[in-house]
């Protein structure tokens, strides 16, 4: 009887989510922040890190034994991130810019949620075999739309004023969609190879290969068009899926085809907008690209059959490793009788910024050697990492840092890469905390090479490597669109396969399970502070630009309620309060921003404007913003004018300046 009941009950308990709940969460979750700039604004990546708390809180309530696949390395990875996320908070202490630190700590939050869940959602085959799935076709739906608004504009019009010359949407930033084709690829290629894969889901990838392909080409992003072929290969090596060889022959020459025309396609490659020709010439890429796509997952179907004879076919490794050499000892050569490597060398030691020139055609960007100035954005964040070897100059940072010791006359808010960028910001203690986020997901990968699942952990280690390689030279980690798949996959491929006799484990303890929710609750009470402080900070911000004070004083107002620690709110309010003739409380509401972002030297631009009103000295405030920002010409004419005005001119020059909202 006590058996029965037994049984009874195992069959009324919940089973838990489906398998493809948590991939199917992740796709979405990307896909809905590439369309809304990839994720790089405050609020988009708030409500993302809200999200993902609720769905790890679910989780942890929701399945039998929600652990079971969080093996050690991804343990360490989510571990290491949430330090990152508290270091990056601690370090408003030394900073004094808490919004600047709190938004980094969305960010980082964000990231450990999502390999937290991702990893222990991973416990089953069945899991593990859907989490690529849905990042590929995320991905892949991405740069297909993203191809879609280049080749066929009046079918999905762009938004005015946006990039047309380069592939640049839904992320509104062209290197960061030849990463995101990138890994679409390397996604693509596994599902393609994969012999437990359907074969209408192999050919579906097959054929997403081809757009993934062409969209990598029209973003002409150097980085993504080099770390594409060298992804694919590695994935090849390291995977050796017998399933690779119709994937390949299929999917190779409709592929190749593809771009070919595409990138001889004049009108479509030099337009700066969606003219006559290049909307008629899109029409012609687009049709080819179609038939491109349905060849290559018709050719993978039909070449099927050479599956058998791969599987048993068992080169020589001795012969595979010299192969191996001599490929690469070619490859080494030619690039060293180039020439590519000095000039990159003598580009780098000598020159202060080389702009890549804009000659009308983007082709002749993949042969140039312009860094557009990175490397200047690179020097400034090694003598910050010098300077603050330990804590670093604060999370958020790097604008300031930029604006007071550059060089070069650019306006930059990343370092354009997140290994220097932490070091500069967060100090020897941020950079080895991410390292060690970064490396506990490829031990975990490289653990799992040589086991049942070593396609999944190629992809995971592959996707990973490309992210990790791109974004050292670039800012993808303020981009949630592309580091979320790239976290997502390697953290299902490091996570621990479910014991043998997990279906005979009873449920887990409830109660680390509610200490789990309220750990991730606590944790997400900052994000969502920022979520519902942003919607009233933009909209003030509108009003004001309109002339509505009124509604932008209420919305500001509203902000600050939801969040206290915004500077931006004071400036409308100050703004306003100039409009409505109260120049000591404009005086005041300066003073209030200035008191929680010290560093910003638009602020003491603004203190400046709003003493000249009072027909106070303006001078010392603009050289306090000058010390912050000395090669802006801005502040260079805004101090010749007011000391030219002189005393009884000042209100005059106050009125005629504009505040930096």
């Amino acid at each position: 009887m006590s058996v029965r009941v037994r049984r009874l009950a195992a069959r009324a308990a919940p089973a838990g989510p489906p398998p493809w709940a948590v991939p199917a969460a992740v796709a979405v979750g990307a896909a809905a922040l590439a369309f809304s700039a990839g994720g790089f604004f405050p609020g988009a990546t708030a409500v993302a890190a809200v999200a993902a708390a609720a769905a790890l809180a679910a989780w942890a309530l929701w399945t039998r034994r929600p652990w079971d696949g969080l093996s050690r390395s991804a343990a360490v990875a989510a571990g290491a991130l949430v330090a990152l996320a508290g270091w990056a908070l601690v370090s408003q202490a030394w900073s004094h810019a808490p919004l600047r630190a709190l938004l980094e700590f969305d960010r980082t939050l964000l990231y450990a949620l999502a390999v937290t869940l991702c990893a222990a959602a991973s416990a089953s085959p069945a899991a593990r075999a859907w989490m690529p799935r849905a990042v590929a076709a995320a991905l892949a739906g991405v740069a297909t739309c993203g191809l879609v608004t280049r080749l066929l504009p009046e079918v999905w019009p762009t938004p005015a004023g946006g990039e047309f010359e380069r592939l640049s949407y839904p992320l509104t930033y062209w290197n960061a969609m030849g990463l995101l084709a990138a890994l679409a690829i390397v996604a693509c290629l596994h599902l393609a190879s994969s012999r437990g894969e359907q074969a209408w889901v192999r050919a579906l990838a097959a054929a997403a290969l081809v757009p993934a392909s062409v969209a990598l080409l029209l973003t002409f992003s150097r980085a993504g068009l080099a770390l594409a072929p060298l992804a694919a290969l590695a994935y090849l090596a390291l995977a050796r899926p017998p399933g690779a060889v119709p994937a390949v022959l299929g999917a190779g020459p409709p592929v190749a085809a593809a771009v070919a025309v595409a990138y001889g396609a004049d009108a479509v490659v030099t337009a700066t907008g969606p003219t006559a020709a290049a909307v008629a010439q899109g029409r012609t890429v687009a049709i080819v690209v179609a038939a491109a796509a349905v060849a290559a997952g018709g050719l993978l179907v039909a070449l099927r059959p050479l599956e058998a004879r791969a599987a048993r076919w068992r080169p020589p490794r001795r012969a595979l490793r010299v192969a191996g050499v001599a490929l690469a000892a070619v490859a080494v050569a030619g690039l060293v009788a180039s020439g590519l490597p000095q000039r990159a060398v003598e580009r780098v030691a000598h020159a202060e910024v080389s702009r890549v020139p804009e000659t009308g055609d983007s082709r002749d960007r993949l042969t140039d050697l312009g860094d557009n100035g990175r490397v200047a954005n690179w020097r400034v964040a090694l003598d910050a990492a010098r300077s603050e070897p330990l804590r670093g100059t604060g999370a958020g940072t790097y604008a300031l840092t930029w604006a007071r010791d550059r060089r070069i006359d650019q306006d930059v808010t990343d370092a354009h890469s997140v290994w220097l960028e932490t070091a500069a910001e967060l100090g020897v203690v941020g950079l080895a905390l991410l390292a060690a986020a970064v490396g506990a997901l490829a031990v975990g990968c490289v653990r799992r090479i040589r086991g049942p699942d070593r396609a999944l952990a190629a992809v995971g280690l592959t996707t990973l490597a490309v992210w990790a390689v791109h974004a050292g030279v670039d800012w993808d980690w303020e981009l949630p669109a592309v580091t979320l798949p790239a976290l997502a996959l390697a953290a299902c491929a490091a996570a621990a396969p479910a014991p043998a006799d997990a279906a005979a484990r009873g449920r887990a303890p409830w109660w680390p399970r509610v200490a789990v929710v309220a750990l991730v609750a606590g944790l997400a009470l900052t994000p969502l502070s920022v979520a519902r402080s942003q919607g009233p900070a933009d909209a003030a911000v509108a009003a004001v630009r309109a002339g509505d004070c009124r509604a932008a004083t209420a919305d500001a107002r509203a902000s600050l309620a939801r969040l206290s620690i915004r500077p931006q709110p004071h400036q409308v309010l100050a703004l306003c309060a100039l409009r409505a003739g109260r120049g000591d409380l404009a005086l005041a509401h300066v003073r209030a921003a200035l008191d929680l972002d010290p560093e910003d030297w638009r602020l003491h631009y603004d203190l400046a404007v709003v003493r000249a009103i009072q027909g106070l000295d303006p001078l010392p405030a603009l050289d306090e913003a000058r010390a912050r920002n000395p090669r802006s010409w801005l502040l260079r004419i805004a101090r010749r004018e007011a000391r030219w005005a002189g005393r009884d001119g000042r209100r005059a020059w106050g009125l005629g300046a504009t505040l930096l909202i």
